[in-house]
């Protein structure tokens, strides 16, 4: 059943070690790129006390220990009535990531409910598993999210914002990969350079008809 007063309900989601994974997302506009994608990492630093991180109103580094509203959230897994479902399909227009982002946004302007419960708990395996074509969808698709979901200027003022967050992954990684060299790290920046070109690219996703 799902939780009272939900009309989704998102779980908590654990790596195969049992570690909870950062699943909670704001809602994409170019301000939340900005913030929570461009300016900070995706793991709060290790001197921030954990009590700390469901207090920041950083999305991404928060883990709530009950039942809680939330705007968006990884959908690995999801349960809503099928009705809804059939109401607010997931988009097509995406193969993999981000069409969870836009439909979190149909949501909301649906007026829908998204409860995020911890008790309810998911394993989600391959978390950090990167490639060059997950770089490149993960980069043209943020573009694509917004285009459909605020329109052509909402596209054209986060394209930059996608281009710097890419770019900002590369170049951490590449230092990672002199100071630590091995086939791995290497692996990851060519990965992330891949993103770099793709998030160039996709200046073709700012156009009209995208919506």
């Amino acid at each position: 059943a799902l939780h009272a007063g939900a009309d989704v309900v998102v779980p908590r989601l654990a790596r195969p070690d049992g570690r909870t994974e950062a699943s909670i997302a704001r809602l994409i506009t170019p301000l939340a790129l900005a913030g929570e994608w461009l300016a900070l990492p995706d793991l709060p630093p290790r001197w921030l006390p954990t009590y700390m991180t469901s207090r920041l109103p950083v999305q991404k580094w928060r883990h709530p220990s009950g039942p809680e509203l939330v705007d968006a959230a990884e959908a690995a897994l999801v349960a809503l009535p099928a009705d809804l479902l059939r109401r607010y399909p997931l988009p097509e227009e995406y193969f993999l990531y981000w069409e969870e982002h836009e439909w979190f946004h149909r949501l909301r302007h649906g007026g829908c409910r998204v409860v995020y419960v911890p008790a309810a708990r998911a394993t989600h395996a391959g978390w950090d598993e990167l490639s060059a074509a997950k770089s490149r969808l993960l980069a043209r698709n943020a573009v694509r999210c917004l285009a459909r979901t605020g329109g052509p200027r909402s596209a054209a003022v986060g394209w930059p914002i996608v281009v710097m967050w890419w770019m900002r992954l590369w170049a951490i990684d590449a230092a990672r990969s002199r100071l630590r060299p091995s086939p791995g790290s290497s692996q990851r920046r060519r990965s992330r350079a891949a993103g770099v070109a793709a998030a160039i690219a996709a200046w073709r996703e700012i156009r009209p008809d995208t919506r």
